[in-house]
């Protein structure tokens, strides 16, 4: 719904919880069963630590609940580098699905830092695997929130090209219908390829992009039958040939 022109209301904004559930530094196993144990209004909370996930390792959090960390620089999600024929491997649908998702509307992420260490690669166009985006087995669900985080995703590869096997860049974050990206950081980079891929993808309605930093190497970001979209008070700079400087959007 929008209130004014330069004015977005969330159908899904990020609540105060009515229970937290607390993991213990870096237990993964621990962590996911948190994730299913949750009920709407509750929150996964996670202290200063570094969780290591395995290869497609998914993170799905449930409708109305909130995963937190203890702050960008101090609770860190480590994945290992990614690729679409791992992906397709899992029997997941080809498109949109991502490593940290939503089972269910009004979910959301805050206060963590999301690093890919290597990067994302991919097989072929079919396979299309973000690091988050609002989309589980089940399907895509609106009302994606994302508060203060860190995500990386650098692939350090050269001529490198989408539609050969097993090689080039996932985009970072896919935002559908009721989503926001706040005051957050995302760094995006590695071989473009042919089929140039974008930092962020924006899908939908009634969208929320403020207050974030952007750093790519690719494209910014792509839109997607976009209807409604607030974009103000983002810094972006280019990491590609010849840079830019650091410029408002």
């Amino acid at each position: 719904r929008v209130q004014s022109p330069n004015s977005i209301t969330l159908d899904h904004p990020i609540q105060p919880p009515n229970e937290s559930i607390q993991v213990p530094p870096g237990d993964v196993p621990a962590l996911k069963a948190a994730l299913l144990a949750a009920t709407p209004g509750s929150r996964v909370q996670l202290s200063a630590g570094v969780w290591r996930m395995a290869r497609m390792d998914r993170l799905e959090v449930p409708r109305g609940v909130t995963l937190s960390g203890s702050g960008m620089e101090s609770t860190r999600l480590l994945w290992p580098t990614q690729n679409g024929a791992a992906c397709l491997a899992t029997g997941w649908p080809t498109r949109r699905v991502a490593l940290i998702t939503g089972s269910g509307e009004g979910w959301s992420l805050s206060d963590c830092a999301v690093e890919i260490v290597g990067g994302l690669s991919q097989n072929d166009t079919k396979a299309d695997c973000p690091v988050i985006a609002p989309c589980s087995i089940s399907g895509c669900t609106a009302g994606m929130a994302l508060l203060r985080i860190n995500v990386s995703v650098v692939a350090d590869q050269s001529g490198v090209d989408m539609f050969s096997p097993q090689v080039g860049m996932g985009e970072a974050i896919h935002l559908s219908d009721s989503s926001s990206l706040v005051d957050s950081v995302v760094q995006h980079s590695g071989d473009c390829g042919s089929n140039v891929t974008p930092l962020i993808t924006l899908a939908g309605s009634n969208l929320l992009v403020q207050r974030n930093s952007f750093y790519f190497g690719c494209t910014l970001y792509s839109m997607r039958s976009v209807s409604r979209v607030l974009w103000t008070g983002n810094l972006a700079e280019y990491l590609g040939v010849g840079g830019l400087s650091l410029i408002h959007i």
